[in-house]
């Protein structure tokens, strides 16, 4: 199957900027792009055509009081959730100014000149919710990403995941056999991981062997590894041998989330209690993180220093607090009240 790829196009008047955001966006797996040295606005009706067709927007603009924002007003309202806009300004662009970009409906405002991080970050976080186009043609949403935490071990983060992951599933049809939705679930767990287990399928050492040799997975490497359990869960299990959670990095994760998202309705990731350096990829490109959790204080005490920790670069990501090993009680203890 050929590789998945994301089209980002670039509208700048000055072509020495518009060819150094190019060199940036190169250099990010699974993604094309293409420069028009163009404002926004002089784009006029083309750019509708582009963002429809799933590309991501990235315009250089002087300020939000002229045509640009304009532009962009237009192209949100036309095209929803489905207007995936980054906008580069000038250093010195006043707070005021950045909201009317951000009201106006592009996703970030980054100040030029724009580092490489801050750039693949921005753009990780536009892909997340983005469309591409097919091997065949067709235009696809990226599906959903649901990342599951945990505060401590033990807490049936996993449980809680793999339960999570076949109620998205959706069951239809005649003896409700059938899927409405295609779920993967992927267990980042890698070192003391149990999906596999918890499913009754095999792990393989797909991820072990990325880790070893570097390379970033694409649609091939995701249709050779997946295995799917008995109730119709497409898996990536954490691998057999030990594997040390440093061993992948940042751009392979990622890739393998893009991937994933691609393929699937919704995508389930089992997370280490560990934070390691890759963790930021799977925030970038989560639309939301369930922290699991109990009552008890050193958990709590866990669980917001987790919260703080994931909300830090990404302050917008929807996180749910779920209260585990515990029944709903008909009136709060005092331990209940310190915890909330």
């Amino acid at each position: 199957m050929p590789d998945i790829q994301q089209k980002v196009t670039i509208f700048a008047s000055d072509e020495a900027e518009g060819d150094k955001i190019a060199e940036m966006v190169a250099g990010i797996p699974a993604t094309t792009c293409e420069t028009r040295y163009s404002t926004l606005a002089r784009a006029n009706g083309a750019v509708f055509d582009i963002a429809a067709r799933g590309n991501i927007i990235v315009f250089r603009t002087k300020g939000a009081g002229g045509d640009d924002l304009s532009a962009a007003e237009a192209l949100c309202a036309r095209l929803g959730d489905d207007a995936r806009l980054l906008a580069i300004s000038d250093p010195d662009l006043p707070l005021s100014e950045v909201r009317k970009l951000l009201a106006a409906g592009v996703a970030d405002v980054l100040p030029s000149p724009v580092t490489r991080e801050e750039f693949e970050t921005s753009l990780a976080r536009l892909r997340r919710s983005a469309v591409a186009v097919m091997p065949d043609g067709a235009v696809r949403k990226a599906g959903k990403v649901i990342s599951v935490a945990q505060a401590r071990g033990g807490i049936g983060a996993t449980t809680l995941a793999v339960n999570l992951a076949d109620a998205l599933r959706g069951e239809t049809g005649l003896m409700k056999k059938a899927s409405r939705n295609k779920v993967a679930i992927l267990d980042l767990d890698l070192q003391f991981g149990s999906v596999a287990s918890f499913l009754d399928v095999t792990p393989n050492e797909a991820l072990a062997q990325i880790a070893a040799d570097g390379t970033v997975p694409d649609a091939t490497f995701l249709s050779q590894s997946l295995v799917q359990s008995a109730g119709g869960l497409h898996v990536m299990a954490a691998p057999a041998q030990f594997v040390p959670l440093e061993a992948m990095s940042r751009e392979q994760i990622g890739g393998l989330l893009e991937h994933l998202s691609l393929q699937f309705d919704y995508v389930v990731v089992d997370l280490p209690r560990t934070l390691v350096h890759w963790i930021q990829a799977v925030l970038d490109r989560s639309d939301q993180l369930l922290l699991v959790t109990d009552s008890t204080v050193p958990s709590i005490r866990t669980a917001k220093r987790l919260i703080d920790a994931y909300s830090d670069e990404n302050p917008t990501l929807p996180i749910e607090v779920v209260i585990n090993h515990e029944a709903k009680p008909m009136m709060r203890g005092r331990h209940h009240v310190q915890a909330a």
